[in-house]
């Protein structure tokens, strides 16, 4: 095989490693964002308590009437937080002990006009 065409299949090889790096985006309070149904929301966790913080665009969206919960997985055990309305754009709840890093997280949600939310997170 000649240099040249081993550089070539060894590139993506190479390139691999820091797609396995990139981070997902942080919202204005340094939490990982999702957008589904043009609603974004973000994952705050802090400690054991944890905020849902939900925008439509750049504006702040009520959360009365919403529900939600996480279902997070960390050191091999399964606990479901419930999420209740704060205000003003704000889902929140408090785990049972502060949520390691590593833990993966399941946000689902249903917000008031019946838009269904589910994002998959993963704490730094």
């Amino acid at each position: 095989m000649n240099v040249t065409r081993r550089v070539l299949l060894g590139a993506p090889a190479l390139a691999l490693p820091g797609l396995a790096l990139a981070q997902a985006p942080r919202g204005p309070n340094g939490g990982p964002i999702a957008t589904e149904h043009g609603h974004t929301y973000e994952l705050v966790i802090s400690g054991a308590a944890a905020q849902v913080i939900l925008t439509e665009g750049s504006r702040p969206m009520a959360t009365q009437g919403a529900s939600g919960r996480l279902v997070v997985q960390s050191g091999g055990r399964t606990v479901n937080v419930p999420l209740t309305p704060a205000s003003p754009n704000r889902l929140a709840g408090s785990a049972p002990a502060p949520l390691e890093a590593g833990a993966r997280i399941v946000f689902t949600g249903q917000l008031a006009d019946g838009h269904r939310l589910q994002g998959r997170f993963v704490i730094p």
